[in-house]
C-alpha cells in the first residue's frame, strides 16, 4: 500500500481468497485502476486471446560475420597481389630484372614463381583469418581450392601494378586505381538486386568474391564450382592479353 499511496500514478494489485482486486489511491489519472483491471483480466484468463505460432526461417544469424570473412580472404588476395606488385618494382629499381632478361628464365617460369608466393600468401592467410572469425564450422576444403582458383587473380593484380610503374611511387599510384576497382565491384554486389548483378559479371574479382561466399554463407551468385572456373577463365584471359605489353616492359624471354 505504501507504494500506491506516493503521489504518481501506479496502481496496485492484491489478492484476497481466491480473487486480485485492484488498490487506488483516488488522485491518480482516470484510466489507471481500469487499465490495470483490463490487463490482470488478461493475465488471469483461462483461454488466450490470439493463437501463437512461431516459425524459423532458418538462419541464425545476419551472416555479417560470415560476409565479412569473404571480404577478409578477398583482401588477402589482394595484398598478395600487392606482394607480387612490389616485388617485381624493387626487381626493377635495383637492376634484378635486366639480369633475368639474359637469364634462360622465361616469363612462365617467373610467372609462376610469384605464383607460389601467392598461393602460400592467401591460403596460409584465408585459413588463419577464418579461424579467428568463425571458428571450424567451415569447410575449409572449398576455402583452399577457392583460393587456389583465384591465385591467378593475385598474379593479374601484381603484374597490372609491378608491370605498369617503374618505381615505388609509381607503383602507389596504380595500386590505388586498381585498388578501388577490385573492391568496389564485390563491395557494391551487396547492395545491388540480384537480377540487376550482371554488369559486374566481366570482372573476375566479382564471381572470387562469389566464391567464397559460397563458401561462407552459401549465398553466392552462381553455385561454387562454376564460380571458381569463372574466377580462373576470366583472370588468366585478362592476364594472357596483358602479356605481350608486360613482357615487353619486365624484357623476358617468352620461350
Amino acid at each position: 500500500m505504501e507504494r500506491v499511496e506516493r503521489p504518481d500514478d501506479v496502481a496496485g494489485v492484491v489478492r484476497r481468497g481466491d480473487r486480485y482486486v485492484v488498490v487506488v489511491e483516488g488522485n491518480e489519472a482516470a484510466d489507471v485502476g481500469r487499465m490495470t483491471g483490463a490487463v490482470l483480466d488478461r493475465i488471469l484468463a483461462e483461454k488466450p486471446l490470439a493463437a501463437i505460432e512461431r516459425v524459423s526461417l532458418g538462419k541464425a544469424s545476419p551472416l555479417v560475420k560470415e560476409t565479412a570473412a569473404s571480404l577478409l580472404v578477398l583482401g588477402i588476395v589482394l595484398i598478395a597481389g600487392v606482394m607480387i606488385g612490389f616485388a617485381i618494382i624493387d626487381e626493377k629499381e635495383t637492376g634484378v630484372i635486366h639480369a633475368l632478361a639474359v637469364s634462360p628464365l622465361r616469363m612462365f617460369e617467373f610467372v609462376l614463381s610469384h605464383a607460389v608466393i601467392a598461393l602460400l600468401v592467401t591460403g596460409i592467410l584465408g585459413v588463419i583469418s577464418s579461424v579467428i572469425l568463425l571458428g571450424t564450422g567451415v569447410d575449409y576444403a572449398g576455402l583452399i581450392a577457392g583460393v587456389l582458383f583465384s591465385v591467378v587473380l593475385s598474379l593479374l593484380f601484381g603484374f597490372v601494378v609491378g608491370g605498369l610503374a617503374e618505381n615505388q611511387l609509381a607503383g602507389i599510384a596504380v595500386l590505388k586505381v586498381v585498388m578501388l576497382v577490385f573492391m568496389a565491384v564485390p563491395l557494391g554486389s551487396l547492395f545491388v538486386p540480384a537480377a540487376i548483378q550482371w554488369p559486374f559479371y566481366p570482372f573476375p574479382n566479382y564471381w572470387a568474391f562469389q566464391v567464397f561466399q559460397n563458401v561462407f554463407t552459401k549465398t553466392g551468385a552462381l553455385e561454387y564450382w562454376p564460380s571458381c572456373l569463372a574466377t580462373f577463365a576470366l583472370s588468366a584471359a585478362a592476364l594472357l592479353s596483358l602479356a605481350p605489353v608486360l613482357g615487353r616492359r619486365l624484357k623476358l624471354r617468352s620461350r
